[in-house]
């Protein structure tokens, strides 16, 4: 079967639909906020810790707390974000499709 159905809720159905469909928006909500507050609260916790390294200013912005290594005893890894990532060495021109392509090569 292919085709979509339409289907005859009853009003407890709808109600009920409703109210769960409500409270996972919110539960969404939550989470997005969540994780919004985890990645501040650990890129100043980052700051915090760079500033009282003998660092240039900046270095901490090239770093990530990887919260799931947080031990029991209060230490986390600060991870840097380009560690591994090998050097970008292909053409994005070429990567893009014919109407990218057009628009790089003729509208710079």
């Amino acid at each position: 079967m292919s085709q979509n159905i339409t289907v005859r809720l009853t009003a407890e159905e709808k109600v009920e639909l409703e109210r769960l469909v409500a409270a996972q928006r919110e539960a969404s909500l939550a989470s997005r906020r969540a994780f919004c507050a985890v990645g501040a609260y650990s890129q100043w916790i980052i700051e915090r810790a760079f500033s009282e390294l003998p660092t240039r200013p900046g270095r901490a912005s090239e770093y990530c707390l990887a919260v799931g290594t947080m031990t029991a005893d209060g230490t986390a890894e600060a991870v840097h974000i380009w560690e591994d990532v090998p050097p970008d060495t292909a053409d994005p021109v070429k990567e893009q499709g014919p109407l990218a392509q057009f628009f790089a090569t003729r509208c710079n």
